[in-house]
């Protein structure tokens, strides 16, 4: 057994709270070049790993994916040590795109502790699997096993949820001037009417809307999608309504099951909330809006890119649409088709629209981003929810960030679909 480099080190990420702290203990290479780590913690934390490799006398990063393979007390929450106990971290360097064989390098460990009310950007959690193992953290997509888009279960058994800053964040929603701005609205409406919104904490936002694999991999059983091409499971499920997501197993509503209250225990949300013990939900209207942006404004696409309201094909658009597609075979892209925003959140943008929690209603500015859980416009007897983001039959000005559209809470319409949010608070693992 070799003993690598004596500059092992740890690194605690910061917080308002009492900051844990590791420290390592032991740092070995076995004959089968197998590395093991031990350290000590003095706090529950989530703890994530990098590698340094020695390189022509200095210290250079490894690539994120080079740790693919990491397993033990890595990449999750884990609790305090007691007196004589360390937790242990293997990883056995190999060859892939990401990393030559490290057998013989110098190498040294960055461990990151993050406080459990803080933790790193990317959380994914596992569909399959009902256990303290359900739940991994990881500081970049780059480090997610196998690659976010070339690993095909991140859609499908899989769910990969994107922290969202948006603590303490004043920001404005909606839009001023934008063209095609507030289509379809009512004479004299103005849904897009811009106000300040404040939030108090983060939220995570699933980087994909859900799929049908999810869908299938949640509920136990495909559903009928009207867009089944191949790769059926990793095109965003649609033709479900609002009350399927949330308030019932049914296409009707259910006011038991209306927000604030929680969802109905065999809607895709009650069943994903037993699975996963984590208190998934529907975005507001205003927490959709802000991820959407990914802190970019008026007459910006979410990546950054300047919008136009163009009747044509834009490859600046980042998503699917009318005018980037075949007419003769119009139809949903698999999720991750085009490029994500600023924050790597995938598809705010066009495929298909995603429900919202928020009941319909043209003025919110009084509401400073709360969800609107009164009124409503009815369509007959079904009152309009909150829809968002724009889908694969429409014009350009529909896919914008600010564009608020509705429809009846009980509507399979081909173009609905959904993406989940978690709170800022997680439930210990």
């Amino acid at each position: 057994m070799r003993r690598l480099s004596a500059l092992a080190f740890s690194l605690a990420a910061a917080s308002a709270l009492a900051v844990p702290t590791a420290t390592i203990q032991s740092f070995t290479q076995a004959a089968d070049r197998t590395v093991t780590l031990t350290y000590t913690l003095d706090a529950p934390a989530i703890v994530t790993l990098a590698m340094e490799a020695e390189v022509a006398g200095t210290w250079q990063p490894l690539d994120g994916a080079a740790l693919w393979n990491a397993a033990g007390d890595v990449n999750r929450q884990v609790a305090a040590t007691g007196p004589g106990e360390v937790r242990t971290i293997e990883w056995k360097p190999d060859y892939n795109k990401a990393c030559a064989p490290l057998g013989s390098a110098s190498l040294r460990p960055i461990v990151t502790t993050w406080p459990v009310d803080d933790p790193p950007d990317y959380m994914v959690v596992d569909l399959a699997v009902e256990s303290d193992a359900r739940v991994r953290y990881y500081a970049t997509t780059n480090a997610l096993p196998g690659g976010l888009l070339d690993n095909q279960a991140y859609r499908t058994t899989l769910l990969v949820m994107r922290k969202v800053p948006a603590k303490g964040v004043t920001w404005t929603m909606g839009s001023e001037g934008e063209s095609g701005r507030n289509p379809d609205a009512g004479s004299g409406n103005d849904p897009e009417k811009t106000h300040e919104v404040a939030f108090d904490s983060n939220y995570w936002m699933a980087i994909f809307p859900t799929t049908q694999g999810q869908w299938a991999m949640v509920m136990g059983t495909a559903r009928s999608a009207t867009h089944i091409g191949q790769p059926r499971l990793l095109r965003p499920m649609e033709s479900v309504c609002y009350c399927d997501v949330r308030e019932s197993t049914s296409q009707s509503e259910n006011a038991a099951y209306q927000y604030p209250n929680g969802p109905c225990p065999d809607s895709f949300l009650g069943v994903l909330r037993r699975r996963s013990g984590l208190d998934f939900d529907l975005p507001s209207d205003a927490e959709w809006e802000y991820a959407c942006r990914a802190g970019n404004g008026e007459g910006l696409w979410g990546n950054g890119k300047t919008y136009e309201n163009r009747n044509s094909c834009d490859d600046r658009v980042p998503g699917r649409y009318q005018y980037n597609q075949p007419t003769s075979t119009r139809t949903t892209a698999p999720v991750g088709s085009y490029e994500p925003n600023s924050w790597g959140i995938y598809d705010m943008h066009g495929n298909v629209f995603e429900w919202c929690l928020d009941w319909y209603k043209d003025d919110i500015t009084t509401l400073g981003g709360a969800v609107n859980v009164a009124g409503g416009k009815y369509s007959g007897s079904v009152k309009m929810r909150i829809r968002r983001g724009g889908s694969f039959t429409l014009p350009v000005a529909y896919l914008r960030s600010a564009c608020r559209y509705m429809d009846p809470s009980t509507s399979r319409n081909q173009q609905n679909g959904f993406r989940v949010k978690l709170g800022a608070a997680i439930s210990a693992q």
